[in-house]
């Protein structure tokens, strides 16, 4: 005899997700191997700790992010939220800033200024625009997912404005309050 169970099943990945991750890992990917390829090339700046761990974030976040379009391939097969492909682009966005901003001050590095490609100061630039727009675009795709809440939040802001700004005369009056003195207080108990 066996029974039929229904099993639930891992998360639900969306392919739109995973061809975005892969994308934006890509171009990660392009932002922080010319940021590592100038710290491995200028021996002047590898002794340099600012610099070294400069190399250190962007070479640990490009594991990362490569990692994270595999792993969406593994959880091929369950549910995910609206809101993850704009989480990811946003969270790309953010680390393509900073990994912009790391590789431009590696490129700025004054001890090395004979080996700097202007290509790839111009790439490092056009980066960071990318990674702002991306940004933006990451947190317009939430917005677009979640309109009702983003809706409910601004009407409660809108009537909070409202009544901040209603004039004196439409509030209610004041309710007076008795004063406890010494002349108004009197022993209301009976006495035995």
């Amino acid at each position: 005899m066996s029974a039929n169970v229904n099993m639930p099943s891992g998360p639900q990945i969306p392919t739109t997700l995973i061809a975005v991750t892969a994308v934006l890992g890509a171009i990660y990917t392009a932002i922080a191997s010319i940021g590592i390829k100038r710290f491995n090339d200028c021996k002047e700046i590898q002794t340099i700790s600012k610099y070294a761990n400069r190399k250190e974030f962007l070479s640990a976040t490009l594991i990362a992010l490569i990692s994270i379009p595999i792993a969406f391939l593994v959880l091929k097969f369950g549910t995910m939220t609206p809101s993850a492909p704009g989480f990811m682009v946003m969270m790309s966005g953010v680390l393509g800033i900073i990994a912009s901003v790391f590789a431009f001050q590696l490129q700025k590095a004054s001890e090395c200024t004979n080996i700097v490609k202007k290509s790839d100061k111009n790439f490092v630039i056009v980066a960071i625009s990318a990674s702002v727009l991306m940004t933006l675009g990451g947190i317009g795709m939430i917005a677009m997912k979640n309109k009702n809440s983003i809706r409910s939040a601004r009407n409660y802001a809108s009537a909070k404005i409202a009544a901040a700004r209603a004039p004196a005369a439409a509030a209610p009056a004041p309710v007076p309050v008795a004063n406890a003195s010494a002349a108004n207080l009197t022993n209301t108990n009976p006495t035995a």
